[in-house]
């Protein structure tokens, strides 16, 4: 068995792929899993919610090991001990175990757009403590909004989703959108103070993404429908710089659930 037993830190997001990764690997293991309850996992059907306690010893190991072990040194492990997964175990792990559809087991409701919806994502707040340089420029916003009207003939909305409504370049753009008399609406959660599920449900039943480079967009971004995923070229070549595995691996063409179709 696979587990997660205490839950990762940080937001949502990041429980997301967390759990995905423990449900991949207990694919590509044909062995169960269980994992602590954690905030969110109501929205999706398709989570067993019941925490199984261990039935054999259970051995800690971190997403590196992971990495690093052979396919029957796995194997060997699971005969006599369970795995739990420790934390953090996220991006640098995701593309590696991703074999089967996220959304097999993340499922979540679907929605039919009247027209083209091009949802963005804006993420201030902690991001400034985390790193300033994911803290996107509203330049890069204004970019999207171009690429897409240059490359979409067919009526468009804009639905822009942050958890920071002070954020600078969430701001501009609205402004921005105001002035150009586009179409455009805030996410449920932006807009009234919602759960930050109803700005997840339109990010990801987007027809096209402009992320941050938020685990919450990402998420979004291979959850749900199938959509037009932008991100900032600029931030990518910052990752690549320090080789973070996520984004080397996602520049190089990601998987069939999340890729890139545009870097601006």
């Amino acid at each position: 068995m696979f587990r997660i037993d205490l839950m990762s830190y940080g937001r949502f997001g990041n429980k997301l792929i967390y759990y995905n990764n423990l449900r991949q690997l207990a694919n590509i293991y044909n062995v169960p899993y269980s994992c602590v309850p954690w905030e969110g996992q109501e929205i999706f059907s398709g989570i067993e919610k019941e925490f199984k306690y261990p039935k054999k010893d259970v051995i800690n190991l971190t997403s590196k090991e992971i990495l690093s072990a052979e396919k029957n040194d796995i194997n060997k492990i699971l005969e006599n001990y369970e795995i739990s997964l420790v934390a953090p175990c996220l991006g640098e792990l995701f593309f590696e175990v991703t074999k089967s559809n996220p959304n097999d087991f993340l499922n979540m409701q679907t929605e039919d757009n009247e027209t083209l919806v091009i949802a963005l994502h804006f993420r201030g707040s902690d991001f400034f403590a985390w790193n300033p340089d994911a803290c996107l420029p509203a330049s890069y916003y204004l970019n999207a909004i171009e690429t897409c009207e240059k490359e979409f003939a067919e009526d468009k909305k804009y639905i822009l989703c942050t958890e920071d409504t002070n954020y600078g370049p969430f701001n501009e753009i609205k402004q921005f959108l105001e002035n150009e008399k586009k179409q455009y609406d805030l996410g449920p959660a932006t807009k009234e103070n919602k759960h930050f599920y109803y700005d997840f449900n339109k990010l990801a039943n987007s027809d096209v993404i402009v992320s941050s480079p938020s685990t919450f967009s990402i998420c979004a971004g291979f959850l749900a429908k199938e959509k037009k995923v932008i991100h900032s070229k600029e931030w990518i070549d910052n990752r690549l710089n320090v080789k973070d595995k996520f984004w080397v691996q996602l520049n190089k063409g990601g998987n069939q659930w999340y890729n890139i179709w545009k870097t601006l």
